[in-house]
C-alpha cells in the first residue's frame, strides 16, 4: 500500500491493522478511528513506518501492538481510547523538525515495553493517564532515546502511573510534572 508520494493520501482505518507486505507512509497521517468498545490489533510488519498517526477510538477501545515493534517519523496523537504497547517497541521521532507525541486518553507502557523517543521530540501528556508499569526490576517499563534529548511534560488535569521503570535521555528540563497533575502507582 501506497499512500502516494505526490498526493500522499490521509487513511482511515475502523478496524485491526495487519501489514504482511509493504507500506510506503510517506508524508500521510494514518488515523484508527474505530468507536467500538473492543481490542484492536496493530501489527506494522517490517516496512510498517509511519508518518503521523491519530489513534481516535471510543473510550472502551483499545489498540494494542502485536507480533511487530512499531515506528512513526512525525507526530502521534491519542486522542480517545487506549493505546498498549503489549511488550513491544514504539520508536517514535526522526530528529527532524518538532516530534510532538500528544497524550488525551490512556497510553499504556507495559513490562518489557520501550518507548524509543527521537532527538529534540516531545512527550507531552495533555490530560488522560500515562501508565509505565513494568512487571519487576528485571522487566521494566521503559522510556529512553534513540538519538539525542526529549522533553516529558504531565499538564495539569493529567495522570502519570508508575511502578517498575525506567526513564533515560531527558532533556535539561527533566520531567515536567505541572500543578494540578496526578502521580500514582
Amino acid at each position: 500500500l501506497d499512500a502516494n508520494n505526490t498526493s500522499n493520501y490521509n487513511l482511515l482505518v475502523g478496524g485491526s491493522w495487519y501489514n504482511t507486505g509493504t507500506f510506503l507512509g510517506r508524508a500521510a497521517t494514518v488515523t484508527f478511528n474505530s468507536t467500538v468498545a473492543t481490542t484492536y490489533d496493530i501489527s506494522a510488519g517490517v516496512s510498517g513506518l509511519f508518518n503521523n498517526l491519530i489513534i481516535s477510538g471510543g473510550s472502551s477501545t483499545t489498540y494494542r501492538l502485536v507480533n511487530t515493534n512499531l515506528t512513526v517519523k512525525g507526530n502521534f496523537n491519542l486522542t480517545s481510547g487506549t493505546f498498549n504497547l503489549n511488550s513491544r517497541q514504539f520508536n517514535f521521532g526522526d530528529g527532524i523538525g518538532s516530534d510532538n507525541l500528544n497524550v488525551y486518553s490512556n497510553f499504556n507502557l507495559d513490562a518489557n515495553s520501550t518507548l524509543s523517543m527521537g532527538s529534540n521530540a516531545s512527550l507531552n501528556v495533555a490530560s488522560g493517564v500515562f501508565s509505565m508499569i513494568g512487571s519487576n526490576e528485571l522487566n521494566p517499563a521503559s522510556i529512553s532515546t534513540n538519538s539525542g534529548k526529549f522533553s516529558f511534560v504531565v499538564n495539569s488535569g493529567a495522570q502519570i502511573r508508575g511502578r517498575y521503570y525506567a526513564v533515560s535521555g531527558l532533556n535539561t528540563g527533566g520531567l515536567i510534572v505541572r500543578s494540578g497533575a496526578t502521580l500514582g502507582s
